[in-house]
């Protein structure tokens, strides 16, 4: 086979793979190739050019030299063309004095979040019996907006973090085999809220909520002083169209009376 040709088939290979390793990384929602699907590829590929070297198998080093494009087509497809990425949810207690870092990958489907748990276990019990870990926010978005670098050895650690007020997970067992199904809840500070994080952190912190308590008040006092008014003015609004037809009432009534009156009269003197 001459040169040209091989470099042919080893970019249509690596095209193949990348658009193979794309299609498996979306399925297992893994960030890195380390599910089952994917070590099993590796392995096979490692084996055949083990095999072939040490003419260990029935095939030359010829016979596999697209095992090569077709393990890096396939690395860079599941990496590079993912949409997953980790990310980091802490948790601050400053009562008990403890944090607790959850570094997870989660998706949605449909108007619900679940977590992508990246082990094998999870992996396989989503594939083959529909078993999700549910992520329930409690219906208060989730934002990334604290970063957090650390030194660990020679990486460095940087991410952005999302601070909650509660971590909780628990599971049930369902099913004939009694698997474990997990749920994840969450409590994460409402827009008027200050996290625990942030009261730790920041100095103004408590400013910051008296500020809000002090603007919620003036809005309960105007409230209160308006209410009366609106709640006048409504039952005003109400009663007048009813009010109005008894009184157009009770005029007609009047009127047909004196009538009756004045034939009676006629009659009388006749």
């Amino acid at each position: 086979m001459s040169l040209g040709i091989a470099i042919v088939l080893s970019v249509f290979v690596m095209c193949i793979m990348i658009t193979a390793g794309r299609k498996l990384q979306m399925l297992t929602k893994f960030v890195y190739p380390k599910d089952v699907f994917s070590l099993a590829f590796i392995i096979g590929v490692v084996i055949c050019v083990i095999g072939a070297e040490y003419e260990l198998i029935p095939i030359t080093l010829e016979d596999v030299y697209w095992c090569v494009p077709a393990m890096l087509g396939y690395i860079i497809g599941y990496i590079l063309g993912n949409e997953q990425s980790y990310q980091t949810i802490e948790y601050i207690s400053p009562k008990a004095r403890y944090t607790a870092i959850l570094k997870t990958v989660i998706y949605e489907e449909g108007e619900k979040q679940y977590i992508a748990d990246q082990t094998n276990v999870a992996l396989l019990k989503r594939l083959l019996f529909g078993i999700v870990h549910e992520l329930d926010t409690q219906g208060v978005k989730m934002e990334f907006n604290w970063d957090v670098d650390a030194q660990f050895k020679i990486k460095m650690y940087k991410r952005k973090v999302c601070n909650v007020e509660r971590l909780d997970t628990k599971f049930d067992r369902v099913g004939k085999l009694k698997l474990k199904r997990y749920k994840t809840t969450i409590g994460v500070a409402v827009a008027n809220q200050i996290s625990h994080a942030e009261l730790v952190s920041r100095t103004d912190a408590l400013d910051t909520l008296n500020d809000t308590v002090l603007t919620l008040s003036n809005e309960v006092t105007r409230l209160k002083n308006t209410v009366p008014k609106r709640v006048a003015k409504s039952i005003i609004e109400l009663t007048r169209p009813s009010y109005e037809k008894i009184t157009l009432d009770n005029i007609s009534n009047y009127l047909n009376k004196v009538k009756d009156d004045v034939k009676d009269s006629e009659e009388a003197k006749a």
